[in-house]
């Protein structure tokens, strides 16, 4: 018998809170809770970049973007990240039932094609997807940095990136430490069948001197950018909030 299972936006709601609810060790779910502030994480960002530049150390930053990363969740590894992190078995198989009859056909030319099992990828729109793919992402990031170790500190407690849903900024002290941080998330995130993208993902380093840093996945040279918008505020090289106040007087002169 074949029981199938809908989930309407007040159940899918009360679900998401309950997984949400369940791991204590998380650094990215809490992110998509009413009361999370991405103000924190830019924050932190700004007390790295002063520390440096004050103690004249650069810091090299990998914005790390993931192709299609909503599309790519893959089904059966996911159920294995829930049951890792202890989320309940009932509700492990709540989940399950929800993707588990997933099929999707391709239309062409008003012509439907034959339908297929989906075993990859979260409902767009779905209340539940935020915290499923986050879930699914944090394992990827433990496995990176489990045996990672790095040059960066804040208050003597090692550091080495920030995460905000899906925005990732991996931190060296360094252009080696840099490219081996990055070199472990493009390995660890294959196993999971996700991937990368060489061409959104952008280097940006803070210092004070004249420095080009050469980071590579799979021998593929990443872009290097003067100046970089993360979480809708612009970061530059020297650390400064010039080029952002001009950024906001343009924007409201505009208006």
């Amino acid at each position: 018998m074949i029981i199938r299972i809908s989930c309407t936006p007040i159940s899918s709601r009360i679900i998401s809170i309950r997984v949400s609810a369940k791991p204590h060790n998380m650094t990215i779910i809490q992110v998509y809770a009413p009361t999370s502030n991405h103000t924190e994480q830019i924050f932190n960002c700004r007390v790295l970049t002063e520390k440096h530049l004050q103690h004249q150390r650069d810091l090299c930053h990998n914005f790390i973007d993931f192709k299609k990363a909503f599309d790519r969740v893959w089904h059966d590894g996911l159920w294995h990240v829930l049951r890792e992190f202890n989320i309940e078995e009932g509700l492990v198989q709540v989940n399950h039932s929800l993707y588990s009859h997933s099929s999707s056909a391709v239309l062409l030319n008003n012509q439907l094609g034959e339908f297929f099992q989906t075993t990859v990828g979260v409902r767009q729109g779905c209340l539940l997807s935020p915290v499923l793919f986050s879930l699914f992402l944090e394992k990827i990031m433990q496995e990176t940095l489990q045996d990672h170790h790095t040059s960066i500190s804040i208050g003597g407690r090692p550091i080495c990136n920030l995460r905000f849903a899906d925005d990732i900024d991996l931190m060296g002290g360094n252009i080696n430490e840099l490219q081996d941080l990055t070199n472990k998330p493009a390995t660890t995130a294959g196993k999971f069948g996700m991937e990368i993208s060489k061409e959104k993902s952008k280097i940006f380093v803070n210092s004070r001197n004249n420095i080009n840093a050469h980071i590579t996945i799979n021998n593929e040279a990443l872009e290097e950018v003067s100046s970089f918008k993360n979480l809708g505020v612009t970061l530059t090289k020297d650390g400064t909030s010039a080029k952002r106040i001009q950024i906001r007087i343009a924007s409201a002169q505009q208006q």
